[in-house]
C-alpha cells in the first residue's frame, strides 16, 4: 500500500517533514510535486503551499483556499473515498480541532476502513476525539496497534481478487443466510438493496472482525446477536452534510418555495418529507432555507418537516441537533450565528428550527408513508436500492405528494419509470414537479378518484353559470324557429326545461314520476322521437322526422319532430338537445278514419313509415339496452372503485395514524427529555456545593441550592418570593440594581464580598436565557474565594521578597504587575511599566522575535520555556546577561489567563565561566607543552640507566642490578605514558582544517600496515567489508582504526584472534563496527573504558590507559560518538558513527559553544 501524510502546515514556511521522515523510514519519502502517481511502499508528504487530492490513483496538488477555513485532511480523505472506494484507508492521529472527521465518514460510507488514535496516547486529542465521538472510526488503537492492523490488512489484500471471489459462496446461499439473520434480528430486509454495495459493507465488517469466508462469518453471527446489530448499522449509510448542494437550496428558494406559498391559506402548513435523513443535517438545512425564505417574503406559515431514517442511532443524534465544528464547514457565519447556539458538545440547532422538524424511525419501503406533502427531498437514497425496491419507493413517493408537489433527488439519481408523472423544473438540478395529467400510481392509493366526489364551491358556481348559458342559447334557438312547443333534454334524454305548451305531445305516465322524454311522449311519437334524437346524437347535427300522427281531442294531428344538438358555451363539455314539436295540421274527424283502407293510399304510406320508425325505435331500444348493460358494467367497476377508495381511505387513515404515532412518539421523547432535564437540574442543584439562586425577571426566586440557604436565610417556601425581601447574612449592597443590570446585559464583572464572619466570596450574576432566546431571569452565584484571596495575599508577600525580578503578563502580553526587585534591578518606574506591552519597556530590550514567539505560545499550547538568554545594554544599569523563564499561572477563579515571567541576572556567572574557559585552555596548553618538554630529559634518564645497568651488571650485587632494572622499566613506562599524553593532546589541539573526503578502506589498509608486526606475532586474522568514503581527517581516522585493532590484539583470548571491520548506513550517517573474539568487557565497565588512565586488567596487560580515550576524542572531532557492546568472555564490538558534513557542522558548533573544543 501507499502512504500519504497530510499535516497542517504553515504555507509561508518551508517544511522539513520529508527530511525527518527519511531518517526514520526505510521506505522512500518524497514531497508531492504536481501530479504524481501513487506507488506501493512509498510515503508521500503534503507540500506546505497546497492541499492534496487524488484521482485515478494520481496525487494532485490543488491550491489552498484563499479564504475560509482550510480542512486539508477532510478534503483529501473525501477525494480518496471517491477514488479508491472500499480500498481506501483513513487514519487520524494526534491533532487539534476536528479536521478528518468528515473525511473518515466519507471513507466509511464508501466501504473503506477507518482508524483513530487512542485519546490517551495522543499529545493533542482534538482530532481523534472528534472522530471517535462521531462514530466514524472502525478501530481506536495506539499508533503501534494501528501499524499492526495496517500490516494485517495489507497481507489480506495480497490475496488475488480472482481467488477471493472463487472461495466465497454464491450470493443465494451464505449471503442470503446472513440477510435472513439480519432480517430476523432487526426487522430490516436488505434483500432488494444493491448487491454490490451490500457485499462491500459485509466484507468491510468481516475485515474488522478478522474473517475471510462468508460461511465463517455467518456462523459467528448466529452466536453473537450484537454483531448482527453492528452489521445492520454498518449497512446503513448515514452520510449527509449541511447544505451539501448549495446551488440546489438556492434553486428551492428561487422557484420551488414561491410556488408552494402561492394562494396558500395562513393556517395551511407547508409539509415536507425527508426520507433517509441520516443524522438530520439535510432536514435542518431545508428548515433553515425555508425559514429564511418566509422571513424575506414577510410571510408567517406553519411548517411541518418529517425527517425519517431506518437507523435509530442516526435519528437519536438528529433529534439532539448538536454537531461538531467540522460538520458545519458549509454553514455560513451568518447562519451559524442565527440558527445555532454554542454548547459544551459543539453547536446545537436553534429550538425554533428543531421545533418544526419531527424525527422518527421509518422504513420508506415498508412503513405507511406520509401524505399530502408539498415537497419530498429524497437525495442519495435510491442509489442504494435495487430495481424492485426502487419501483416500490417511486410509487410511494408519487402517492405521498400533492398534485402540486415537488420532488428533489440527488445528483446521481434519475426519475426512472415515473418520467410520465413528473417533469424537471430546470435542467441543471434534479428538482421535479407533478404533471397535471399524471396518472395514478400503481398502488391502491388513488387520490385522484377520491377527489372526484369533492365538489368545490367554485365548481357549483361554474355549474350555475353553465345552466344560465344553456338557457340563453336555447332562447336564441327557439326564437330563431318561431318558438314552437318543445323541451330541452340532456344527453341522457332527461327533460331539463319545457318550452311552450307541450300537453298535446307529452303526458305523465302512471307510476313513479320521471323526466325521461321517451316515457312522457304520447303514443305515436315514441318511435319518431327515438329516431330523431339518435340521428342528432350520432351526427351532432339537427335531425327531422315528419308525418307522425297523434290523437288530440278526438282528432288526428300530424306532427313533425325536430331535434337540434347544442352546448351551453364554447368551454362546456356537456351536450344538450332542443326537441321541437311542429303541428302539420288536422286531418278530418271520425268519418275520415272510417274510410276503407284500400281507398286511403296516403294512410298506408304513413303506416309503413310508422312501421319503419317503430322498427328503428325497437332497434334503438336494443342498443339502449346494450348501452344500459355497459353502464351496469361501468357501475360495477365504479363499485369496485368505491371499494378501492375505501381501501385508499383506510391507507390514508393508517398514514394519518402513522403521523400521529410519530408525533406522539416525538412528544413522548420530548416529555422524557424534559423530565430528564428537569430531574437532572434538580439533582444538580441538590448536589452542588456552590451557593446559587435563580430568579425571574420579576426578581422572584425560582430555584436555589442548599449551600446558599444559610447565607440568604432561605427556606423551601421562599420559592416565588422576591429576593429583595430577604435578610442575607452578608453584605449585598444594591442587589436589586445588580440583578436588573445583569439582565439588561450590563456589567457582569465579579465583585468580592464578605459574610458576617469575615469570609470572602466572589459574587457573580449572569443572565439566564429563555426558549425564545431572550433573557428571562438571572443566576446569582457565590464562589468561596477566601482561601484564594488569603493565598493571593501570601503569594504577593512572597513575590515582593524574592530577589529575582518577576513580571506578571496578561494574555495580550501586557504587564499587569511586577515585583519590587524588577523595578530596582532595571531602575524602572511603575507607571511606565504596568499596562504596557513587554516589548515596549525600556529601550526595547525585550523586543526579540524569538522571545515574542515563545511568550505567544505559552497560553495556547499550555507550555513553558526555561533559560532563554538575553544579552542587552540596559538603560541605567549597563550590559547584562539575563536568563528568562516563563509559565502560565494556574488560577481557576481568574477571569483571564496570566503568565509569570522570571528574570535571572547571570552576568557575573557568565563572566566567571568565560574566565574559567580561558584558564582551562591555558592549562591544556601548559600540559601539552610540559608533556612535550619532559620527553628529552626522560630519554636521557632511560639511556643512562640502561648504560649503568650494562656497565655494572654483576659488579654491584643482585639487588643493585634489580634496582637498576626497576629504574629502567619505570622510566620506560613514564616515557610511554608521556608519548600517549602527547598523542592525546595533539588530537585535542589539532586544528580542524584538514577535513576531506577519505576512502576508509585505504585508511584501514594503512593502519594494518603499521600494525603488521603485532598482527604477525599474535597470528591475528583481520577481515573487513567494503568500507565507504566519508568526510573527515585521514590521520585521525587511521589512528582510530590502529588503536581499536591494537586494543583487540592486546586483549585477545586463548583462541586465534579474529577481528572484523564493517560499516552500514543509519540515521546518523555511517555506523562503523570493529568486532573481535577477545576476552570481552563486563557491561558495567563499558562506559569506564573510555576514560583517561582507565585500565581494567592492571599490569597483566601492558598499556597506558589512554588509547580508548584518544579514540573517543578522535570520533568526537568527526562529530560522531563511540561506544562498546560486550560481555565478559565473549569478545567486544566497538562501534562509532561518522555523520554527513551538514550534521558534523551542527554537532561540532554545539560542542564548541559548550567549551568542548
Amino acid at each position: 500500500m501507499a502512504f500519504v501524510l497530510v499535516q497542517h502546515l504553515d504555507p509561508k514556511h518551508e517544511s522539513h517533514l520529508t527530511e525527518l521522515l527519511s531518517r526514520e523510514s526505510k521506505m522512500p519519502v518524497s514531497e508531492v510535486r504536481g501530479e504524481t502517481r501513487a506507488e506501493a511502499n512509498r510515503v508521500y508528504v503534503i507540500p506546505p503551499q497546497y492541499n492534496l487530492g487524488i484521482s485515478a490513483g494520481v496525487l494532485q496538488t490543488p491550491p489552498r483556499p484563499e479564504s475560509g477555513r482550510n480542512m486539508p485532511i477532510d478534503s483529501f480523505l473525501r477525494a480518496l473515498a471517491a477514488d479508491r472506494g472500499s480500498q481506501s484507508l483513513g487514519v487520524i492521529l494526534s491533532g487539534t480541532a476536528s479536521d478528518g472527521t468528515l473525511g473518515l465518514q466519507a471513507i466509511k460510507a464508501a466501504g473503506g476502513t477507518t482508524f483513530a488514535q487512542e485519546v490517551l496516547t495522543a499529545k493533542c486529542d482534538g482530532m481523534p476525539r472528534s472522530a471517535i465521538a462521531a462514530g466514524v472510526a472502525d478501530f481506536v488503537l495506539s499508533p503501534a496497534g494501528i501499524a499492526m492492523q495496517l500490516v494485517a490488512i495489507a497481507r489480506g489484500a495480497q490475496v488475488p481478487m480472482e481467488h477471493r471471489e472463487a472461495i466465497e459462496p454464491p450470493a443465494d446461499s451464505e449471503l442470503a443466510r446472513i440477510l435472513r439473520l439480519v432480517r430476523s434480528a432487526t426487522g430490516v430486509d436488505f434483500t432488494h438493496y444493491k448487491q454490490g454495495t451490500l457485499s462491500r459493507r459485509i466484507k468491510r465488517r468481516m475485515a474488522i472482525r478478522g474473517f475471510e469466508k462468508l460461511e465463517d462469518y455467518s456462523r459467528y453471527l448466529e452466536q453473537h446477536r450484537e454483531e448482527i446489530t453492528a452489521l445492520c448499522e454498518n449497512c446503513f449509510i448515514t452520510v449527509t452534510a449541511f447544505f451539501r448542494e448549495p446551488a440546489v437550496f438556492e434553486e428551492l428558494k428561487r422557484s420551488v418555495f414561491p410556488a408552494l406559498v402561492e394562494n396558500r391559506e395562513p393556517r395551511d402548513p407547508i409539509r415536507v418529507w425527508v426520507p433517509g435523513c441520516a443524522t438530520g443535517e439535510e432536514a435542518y438545512s431545508i428548515a433553515i432555507c425555508l425559514m429564511e425564505f418566509l422571513d424575506d417574503a414577510k410571510l408567517k406559515l406553519p411548517i411541518e418537516i418529517f425527517a425519517t431514517d431506518i437507523s435509530e442511532t442516526a435519528i437519536e443524534k438528529a433529534r439532539t441537533g448538536t454537531y461538531a465544528g467540522g460538520a458545519l464547514a458549509h454553514v455560513s457565519p451568518q447562519r451559524l450565528a442565527r440558527f445555532f447556539t454554542l454548547s459544551e458538545r459543539g453547536y446545537q440547532v436553534a429550538k425554533s428550527i428543531r421545533d418544526v422538524c419531527v424525527f422518527a424511525r421509518h422504513n420508506v419501503a415498508e412503513d405507511p408513508p406520509f401524505s399530502k406533502l408539498d415537497l419530498i427531498s429524497c437525495c442519495n437514497v435510491l442509489i442504494y436500492l435495487g430495481d424492485v425496491l426502487q419501483r416500490k419507493v417511486w410509487s410511494i413517493l408519487r402517492y405521498a405528494l400533492k398534485p402540486t408537489g415537488f420532488l428533489v433527488l440527488g445528483p446521481s439519481e434519475s426519475i426512472g419509470t415515473l418520467s410520465e408523472s413528473f417533469h424537471q423544473v430546470e435542467k441543471i438540478h434534479k428538482i421535479y414537479s407533478m404533471k397535471p395529467a399524471a396518472s395514478s400510481p400503481a398502488l391502491p392509493l388513488r387520490e385522484g378518484r377520491r377527489d372526484e366526489g369533492r365538489v368545490d364551491i367554485r365548481e357549483k358556481i361554474a355549474e350555475a353559470r353553465t345552466g344560465l348559458e344553456v338557457q340563453r342559447e336555447a332562447d336564441r334557438l327557439m326564437l330563431a324557429e318561431y318558438v314552437p312547443p318543445g323541451v330541452i333534454i340532456d344527453d341522457e334524454m332527461n327533460i331539463v326545461q319545457v318550452r311552450g305548451r307541450t300537453a298535446p305531445f307529452l303526458e305523465i305516465s302512471p307510476g313513479e314520476p320521471t323526466h325521461n322524454l321517451l316515457k312522457l311522449a304520447r303514443e305515436g311519437l315514441i318511435a319518431g322521437l327515438g329516431k330523431a334524437i339518435r340521428i342528432a346524437r350520432q351526427r351532432n347535427a339537427p335531425s327531422k322526422e315528419a308525418a307522425f300522427r297523434i290523437e288530440d281531442g278526438g282528432q288526428l294531428r300530424d306532427v313533425t319532430i325536430k331535434v337540434i344538438p347544442f352546448r351551453g358555451s364554447s368551454s362546456s363539455e356537456e351536450r344538450h338537445f332542443l326537441v321541437l314539436f311542429e303541428d302539420a295540421g288536422l286531418k278530418g274527424g271520425a268519418r275520415a278514419r272510417r274510410k276503407p283502407a284500400l281507398a286511403d293510399h296516403g294512410g298506408g304510406a304513413r303506416l309503413r313509415q310508422e312501421l319503419v320508425a317503430t322498427k328503428e325505435y325497437l332497434q334503438s331500444i336494443v342498443e339502449d339496452n346494450a348501452t344500459t348493460l355497459e353502464q351496469l358494467r361501468a357501475a360495477s367497476e365504479e363499485a369496485q372503485a368505491g371499494n378501492e377508495e375505501l381501501e385508499t381511505a383506510q391507507e390514508e387513515l393508517e398514514s394519518a395514524n402513522e403521523e400521529l404515532n410519530t408525533l406522539n412518539e416525538e412528544l413522548r421523547i420530548s416529555n422524557v427529555e424534559f423530565s430528564k432535564v428537569n430531574r437532572d437540574l434538580a439533582n444538580l442543584l441538590e448536589s452542588l456545593s456552590i451557593p446559587l439562586v435563580m430568579v425571574g425577571r420579576d426578581l422572584r426566586i425560582r430555584r436555589f441550592t442548599r449551600a446558599i440557604e444559610p447565607m440568604l436565610n432561605l427556606i423551601a417556601s421562599d420559592v416565588g418570593r422576591s429576593i429583595t425581601d430577604l435578610q442575607p447574612q452578608m453584605e449585598l449592597p444594591d442587589l436589586r440594581l445588580l440583578l436588573l443590570d445583569a439582565m439588561e446585559g450590563g456589567n457582569r464583572k465579579p465583585r468580592d464580598i464578605r459574610d458576617a464572619h469575615g469570609r470572602w466570596y466572589s459574587l457573580r450574576i449572569l443572565p439566564s436565557v429563555g426558549p425564545d432566546g431572550k433573557t428571562d431571569g438571572a443566576v446569582l452565584m457565590l464562589i468561596d474565594v477566601d482561601a484564594a484571596k488569603r493565598g493571593l495575599d501570601f503569594a504577593e508577600a512572597i513575590v515582593e521578597t524574592v530577589r529575582e525580578p518577576l513580571v506578571i503578563l496578561n494574555q495580550n502580553l501586557q504587564v499587569m504587575q511586577a515585583n519590587k526587585t524588577f523595578y530596582e534591578t532595571f531602575r524602572a518606574a511603575r507607571e511606565e511599566t504596568e499596562g504596557h506591552l513587554i516589548y515596549e519597556l525600556g529601550n526595547g530590550q525585550w523586543n526579540i522575535p524569538k522571545l515574542r514567539e515563545l511568550l505567544e505560545s505559552v497560553l495556547p499550547a499550555r507550555s513553558t520555556f526555561r533559560d532563554f538568554e538575553v544579552t542587552h545594554e540596559f538603560e541605567h544599569v549597563g550590559r547584562k546577561v539575563m536568563l528568562l523563564n516563563a509559565s502560565e499561572i494556574f488560577n481557576p477563579n481568574a477571569q483571564a489567563r496570566t503568565i509569570l515571567l522570571a528574570i535571572e541576572d547571570v552576568t557575573d556567572r557568565k563572566q566567571a565561566e568565560e574566565a574559567l574557559k580561558t584558564t582551562n585552555a591555558e592549562l591544556q596548553h601548559f600540559a601539552y607543552a610540559l608533556t612535550h618538554d619532559l620527553q628529552e630529559p626522560l630519554r636521557m634518564v632511560v639511556n643512562f640507566s640502561e648504560l649503568l645497568g650494562q656497565e655494572y651488571a654483576g659488579k654491584l650485587g643482585k639487588e643493585a642490578d634489580q634496582y637498576i632494572s626497576y629504574s629502567v622499566e619505570g622510566a620506560l613506562r613514564i616515557e610511554a605514558l608521556l608519548k600517549a599524553l602527547l598523542a592525546y593532546w595533539e588530537v585535542a589541539e589539532r586544528e580542524r582544517n584538514s577535513f576531506a573526503s577519505i576512502d576508509c578502506g585505504a585508511v584501514l589498509a594503512k593502519a594494518l600496515l603499521n600494525l603488521h608486526a603485532a598482527i604477525a606475532e599474535s597470528g591475528t586474522t583481520v577481515t573487513s567489508d567494503p568500507l565507504p568514503a566519508v568526510v573527515g581527517e585521514e590521520v585521525m581516522l587511521m589512528q582510530l582504526f590502529q588503536n581499536l585493532i591494537s586494543n583487540s590484539i592486546k586483549y585477545r583470548g586463548k583462541a586465534t584472534p579474529r577481528i572484523h571491520v564493517s560499516a552500514e548506513r543509519d540515521a546518523e550517517g555511517w555506523l562503523f563496527a570493529v568486532r573481535d573474539n577477545g576476552i570481552g568487557i563486563d557491561p558495567k565497565d563499558t562506559e569506564r573504558v573510555f576514560g583517561m588512565f582507565k585500565r581494567l586488567h592492571g599490569s597483566e596487560v601492558p598499556g597506558t590507559g589512554i588509547g580508548l580515550a584518544i579514540c573517543k576524542k578522535v570520533v568526537e572531532r568527526q562529530g560522531g560518538r563511540i561506544w562498546v557492546e560486550s560481555e565478559a568472555g565473549r569478545g567486544a564490538t566497538f562501534k562509532f558513527t561518522i555523520p554527513p558534513p551538514r550534521i558534523q557542522d551542527r554537532v561540532l558548533n554545539a560542542r564548541s559553544d559548550n567549551g568542548r573544543f
